[in-house]
Parts: structure tokens; sequence; C-alpha cells
């Protein structure tokens, strides 16, 4: 579903579900003289909080639920200097757009009920005035960001190689290695008296052993978190290796084995079970996402420099300390 048309719905879903606060009219902000309410806001940010709740407290929290709401408010501001713009070129939306939009909401919300949804509304203290107002606002920022910033994206096939050359290093995959680890910690969870004489003596019967052998003594003697699957580390890249194992390994060759290699937490033998060569992703596997990931740059960069021009002449009052933001008056005509 588009995400307009998500936001529509979750407009009346979601106003049911808001914070209980006594201040939800208050003003945060105002764009040509209309009024942004909390209400508005948190009719777009609800979820977003109470996801924000799950994961912070206290400062942190009240910092990002600001963050949040100032992002909706300049969101919201922004689609209404678009819905200014759309009306005073005289365009229209059609009213099947708008019927469309609450049939999906409908569908998605009440099972394609419009009189459900209709008593929901209701429910939630939203009328269906409000959401066909809320639908043409959407269906018209829509139509005009489509035509103003979307319509003539275009990336030529030299644009993506170029940007792949150029960004080679983004699809490096580096060497990476296959370790199986045998890690000694303590003479007590040996048993083993001394442990730099255990592992010097074991050494011999480790080395140049096969990895039946190698998984065998990991088995018995290892105390690391991967004990049970012979010591298997998985796939590591070669330069993320800790520096006592790069050098211990520096040289090997697939099957080889190293130790004791000392550290401060005890000794560890070191099989390389399996070695990948640094390699690159192939343009032809990489070229659609480029050209989407240029387009989307694009089309980005076409609605900032949009929204900029329309916010120049625009009257921006930020009247709430907490989301900040500082007010902007129209750039009067040369």
């Amino acid at each position: 579903m588009p995400t307009a048309i998500l936001l529509l719905g979750l407009t009346f879903q979601l106003a049911a579900q808001m914070p209980v606060t006594h201040d939800k009219g208050r003003i945060l902000a105002t764009v040509n003289g209309k009024p942004i309410t909390l209400l508005a806001v948190l009719a777009e940010t609800t979820r977003a909080e109470r996801e924000s709740e799950a994961v912070l407290s206290g400062k942190k929290l009240e910092m990002e639920i600001n963050k949040i709401r100032r992002q909706a408010v300049d969101d919201i501001i922004a689609r209404e200097l678009v819905s200014e713009m759309f009306d005073l070129k005289g365009y229209t939306v059609p009213d099947q757009v708008i019927e469309n939009m609450l049939d999906v909401i409908a569908a998605d919300m009440a099972g394609g009920d419009r009189k459900l949804l209709e008593s929901q509304a209701r429910q939630a203290g939203v009328s269906m005035d409000f959401l066909k107002q809320q639908a043409h606002i959407r269906a018209a920022t829509m139509m005009l960001i489509s035509a103003r910033c979307y319509r003539d994206v275009f990336v030529t096939p030299k644009q993506v190689h170029d940007f792949y050359t150029q960004n080679i290093g983004n699809f490096r995959i580096p060497n990476r290695i296959n370790l199986q680890i045998l890690y000694l910690k303590s003479t007590r969870e040996t048993g083993t008296g001394n442990i730099d004489q255990f592992a010097v003596r074991l050494a011999p019967n480790i080395i140049g052993s096969d990895e039946k052998t190698f998984t065998d003594y990991v088995s018995k003697y290892s105390v690391g978190p991967n004990r049970d699957s012979g010591g298997d580390a998985g796939w590591l890249a070669s330069d993320q290796l800790r520096k006592e194992f790069a050098e211990a390994l520096a040289g090997m060759s697939r099957g080889d084995i190293t130790g004791p290699v000392r550290t401060q937490e005890g000794f560890y033998f070191l099989r390389i079970k399996d070695i990948e060569e640094e390699k690159f992703i192939p343009f032809e596997e990489v070229k659609d996402h480029i050209k989407t990931e240029l387009e989307n740059k694009q089309k980005d960069d076409n609605y900032q420099k949009f929204i900029g021009k329309l916010r120049e002449k625009a009257v921006i009052r930020y009247l709430d300390n907490d989301i900040g933001g500082q007010s902007e008056e129209a750039t009067p005509e040369p």
C-alpha cells in the first residue's frame, strides 16, 4: 500500500491510541498562518514514539521524541505548502481518486465496509469529511511532487558504471578465513597443572594433525564458546582478526595449524578450515541496484530543492521550544 494512503488510514486508527495529554491543541508551528497542532503531529508520530519508549528512557528518550516530532512538523509543513501550490495553480484532484483512497483504507481497516469505516472514524473522533480532506491533501501532494520531482529523473548506463568504478571499494568482499579454535583458559578448567607447560606439551600432538584429530582435542580440552561445534568460529574477515591471531596465521594455508598463541586470557591453537581470497561483486550483479539508488538520490535532491523554494516564499514560525527550529519569513519577489 502506498505510504501516503497508509498514513491517512493511521490518522484515525492511532487517534484512539495517542498518549494521554491535556495539550493536544497546543500549536507547535504555523505555516502561512495555518496552525500545526500537537494533535496533528501525534497522529503521525505515536507509533515511532512508542517504539522509542521501548528502548530509551530519560533525557535520551525526550531528545528522540522531540526529534521525531520536529521531523513530523517539517513533513506537515511541506505537505501544506505543496497543497497550497496545487490549489493556487488551479489543479484538481478527481473525486474518484479520493474515493479510491478511501476504499483502500476501508479495505485495510474495515474489511472493505465503508459504513464500518465511518463508525470507526467517529469512535476515534475523526469525521469522514476530515478523512476526505486529508485524502485530498495527500493526493494533491503526491500528484504535484511526482510531476515536479520524479517525472524527469533519468540515470544513464554510463552514470551507473561510473558510480561502480568510482566506488569499487563499496563492492569489495575482503579476504575471509574460517577458523577452528582450541582455547585453553586456566588450570581449573583443564585440570592439567601449569597451563603454560600443558600448552607446550600439547603442541606436538596438535600441530600437523588432521581436522578430526584437532576436533577431538577441542572437544576434550577447549573451554571456548564453540567447543560443541569442534571450535568452528565461522567466517571472519582477515583484516579484522585480533593482532595475535593475524600475526600467528601470517603466511599459512588451508589446513595449517598454529599455536600455542599466548594472549592475556590464555592460549589458543588455530586451524585454518578454509580461506576465501578478496573479490569484488561483479558489475552485472549490482547495476540494477545502483541505478535505483541513483534515481532515488535524484528524486530526493529534486524534492529538497522543490520544498526549499516553497519555504523561501512562505512564513513559517516554530512556536515550541522543545522541537526547536528557526522561524522563516517569506523572501520578497525580486
